[in-house]
């Protein structure tokens, strides 16, 4: 109808014309769900073009205070994307001695990315959010991984998961420039896949379908239509 516009944000009106708010919706059908391995290990995955508030340097600088103390559990980084920061991650694993540990991929699509995910049993969202003056996000890597079946990590509240379903999808680490505890990431598995990597798998698939999904962010705008506002 004429004088209404449709946009994503928080406020009810943009230079005072009324909206209606919708929020990052994906087609959960065109994503893969990740085959689940059986392994004793920790296999981390950030996808992403990579730019400075990905902030995966502090995952990094993580990784080496863990490595450092000599630790029994295993744990490793997938990185898949280029980006501006991709270079200076390089130069972080060779000098922290993280070769072992840490791939970078560059950029990968289709069955190869897939088959990465397959390796995977927790995602990284942005970690930088606050060199952007950030504290809440409804970033699309969020509900990819997700809809891939796997829990994830985020340095800011991901503004559409209910406070309710926040502890049994994604770990909340700081929102600043310490290094990530790779200890608490440790503890954050373990308490999640105490009900099994498949059931987490089908639950997180479904809770992805259910609240991301392309018809539930688009659902007020088709209401809106049909009730001929």
């Amino acid at each position: 109808p004429s004088g209404w516009r449709l946009a994503a944000g928080s406020g009810k009106e943009i230079f005072g014309i009324p909206t209606l708010k919708i929020g990052n919706g994906i087609d959960v059908e065109q994503i893969r769900p990740r085959q689940v391995r059986d392994t004793k290990d920790i296999h981390v995955i950030a996808v992403a073009m990579f730019q400075w508030w990905h902030g995966y340097d502090r995952f990094l600088e993580g990784l080496k205070v863990y490595y450092a103390a000599n630790p029994s559990r295993k744990f490793f980084f997938h990185m898949v994307g280029r980006g501006s920061e991709f270079a200076r991650y390089q130069k972080m694993v060779a000098d922290y001695g993280l070769e072992e540990y840490v791939t970078l991929y560059g950029e990968q699509t289709g069955a190869a990315l897939d088959d990465i995910y397959d390796k995977c049993n927790l995602g990284i969202a942005s970690l930088g959010c606050y060199r952007k003056g950030m504290h809440e996000t409804q970033e699309l890597k969020s509900r990819e991984y997700l809809a891939k079946g796997l829990p994830f990590i985020a340095s800011v509240r991901i503004s559409d998961i209910p406070m309710e379903y926040h502890e049994s999808t994604y770990l909340q680490v700081p929102n600043n420039d310490s290094p990530v505890d790779i200890e608490a990431v440790i503890a954050f598995y373990d308490r999640i896949y105490a009900e099994g990597a498949e059931n987490v798998n089908q639950r997180l698939r479904k809770f992805a379908q259910d609240h991301f999904s392309m018809e539930v962010a688009m659902k007020e705008v088709i209401d809106f239509f049909k009730d001929g506002k």
